[in-house]
């Protein structure tokens, strides 16, 4: 019995608020304080006797007209909780806040965070100083998108004053022109709280303009309250300029082609759609290579290789572009002209074939897969360079134009080599079959996928040249299957045949 009255002692709500490490005060509807646990005594530095049947006010009267009083009449007379935090300079402390609402009053809890306050402001003074000292500018604005910050080197950059860029304007340093798309921008980005990336012309010191890569990225507190942005501003002056320069040489020096072929296009229509394409072909990796150059630089100096290495690859993907072009010229050239000299020379199909399809591997789509298949002898006397040709020319159309799997089956007997590509593409429409062999011809349904024309032409052609066959089924979204035949020349001494099997994937 006696046990049972020591546990019901141990329960009541006084020894267990007591009890508590957190600072707990409960004031009655008159504002009166009922109880203060020790914790609370300790950091308010009072005694119970002095506050118990007092109110809050008379006992504190610093603290009226403060956000203390407006939580907690908000508690009091519209029963709503509330949660804040509050420096008692008397103190020189910071405590967390929560007020509850009760039907006799309200209860407080506070939770000291002196300790935290002075480890964001060390933070926050950290920051500030390695902003200061950086040579990029930075920025950031509050909630209410009012900038609150601009570093010495944002300052140094426009020549103007914080003041002056913050008091009316926000965007006062942005050139004219640009300023209200800057502003637009700015303003989508931050109601909806994503990253923001402009480029644009602000204002230099010598009262020049200059261009920027504007960045910024939402700002929010340790509870995940939005607290608003920060962000930095790049000098990209000299690499905009490079670029434009280097666009207009490239406009120029396409100008100089194509005037230098106008001569020879007046009587030869195919001349003139040589023209067309090389333009297309070839400003558009070279722009690539262009915006790629400045870009690098530009990574360069924000210390970001994984952009560098990104650009690259693009660089990389447009010159593999570019010469590929080219050899499609040269070779329907030199078939045009007639100067084709085929040279037989043993060697290894199987080889060639899988370095072929390694070089693309670098152009392939994402989850794209070239599924190869090698039945037969692997050495055979052909012209090594046209079978590379042929090889190269179908799969890359193949990897252009279809989504999927890609099928590559070479079989080779004593009689014939028999080269099958197959793909689950676009697909060619059945009106435009007979055309497909044409020089420069293109499907309807290509789209914006680049291409010459050119490489199926080159590749009949070649065929041709080896007293061989192509042919071809295809339907419109389903794909497309070339079947090249050519006879074999090679002469066997008991040579072993080979069966490999290999997948490539993105």
């Amino acid at each position: 019995m006696n046990t049972a009255t020591n546990i019901n002692h141990l329960l009541e709500p006084e020894v267990i608020l007591q009890s508590m490490y957190e600072p707990f005060v409960y004031l009655d509807n008159e504002w009166r304080f009922q109880f203060l646990n020790d914790a609370a005594l300790k950091k308010l530095d009072k005694k119970a006797e002095e506050l118990i049947g007092n109110t809050l006010w008379e006992c504190f009267p610093e603290i009226s007209g403060t956000e203390v009083e407006g939580e907690y009449r908000k508690v009091m007379e519209q029963r709503a909780n509330s949660q804040f935090e509050f420096y008692i300079p008397r103190l020189d402390s910071w405590v967390e806040i929560r007020a509850y609402a009760h039907k006799s009053g309200i209860f407080i809890y506070y939770n000291d965070i002196t300790d935290k306050k002075r480890v964001i402001a060390q933070g926050e003074k950290w920051f500030q100083y390695i902003a200061d000292c950086v040579p990029v500018m930075m920025w950031s604005c509050d909630a209410n998108k009012r900038t609150n910050y601009l570093n010495p080197a944002f300052l140094q950059f426009t020549g103007l004053s914080f003041e002056t860029q913050t008091r009316k304007n926000r965007a006062v340093a942005v050139f004219e022109d640009d300023r209200q798309s800057f502003v637009e921008a700015f303003d989508e980005a931050f109601e909806k709280r994503a990253t923001i990336h402009r480029e644009f012309r602000v204002r230099y010191y010598d009262g020049s303009y200059r261009w920027v890569a504007y960045t910024g990225q939402p700002m929010y507190d340790p509870p995940g309250n939005f607290i608003g942005y920060t962000g930095t501003c790049v000098d990209i002056q000299d690499q905009v300029m490079m670029n434009q320069k280097m666009e207009k040489r490239v406009k120029q020096r396409t100008l100089e082609l194509v005037a230098a072929l106008e001569q020879e296009k007046r009587n030869n229509k195919l001349q003139s759609q040589f023209v067309s394409l090389a333009s297309h072909e070839f400003h558009t990796p070279l722009s690539t290579i262009l915006s790629s150059v400045g870009l690098i630089e530009s990574y360069i100096k924000l210390n970001q290789p994984e952009n560098e290495y990104a650009h690259l690859n693009r660089i990389r993907a447009a010159v593999k572009h570019l010469t590929d072009t080219m050899n499609d010229f040269l070779a329907v050239g030199k078939l045009d002209d007639g100067v084709i000299e085929l040279r037989d020379e043993l060697f290894d199909l199987q080889q060639l074939a899988v370095e072929t399809v390694d070089e693309f591997e670098s152009i392939m789509k994402a989850g794209q897969k070239i599924i190869f298949s090698y039945k037969g002898y692997p050495k055979i006397r052909s012209e090594i360079k046209i079978l590379r040709n042929m090889l190269a020319n179908l799969l890359s159309n193949a990897i252009k134009y279809s989504g999927k799997n890609i099928q590559l089956d070479i079989e080779v007997n004593k009689k014939q080599i028999t080269i099958a590509v197959a793909d689950s593409g676009i697909g060619i429409p059945e009106d435009e079959h007979e055309k497909l062999f044409n020089k420069y011809f293109r499907a309807s349904n290509v789209g914006n996928i680049r291409g010459t024309g050119l490489g199926l032409n080159i590749v009949q052609r070649y065929v041709e040249l080896l007293n061989g066959t192509i042919n071809f089924t295809s339907e419109v979204g389903v794909g497309t299957t070339f079947i090249i035949k050519i006879p074999n020349r090679t002469t066997f001494q008991n040579a072993p045949a080979n069966v490999y099997n290999s997948t490539y994937k993105k």
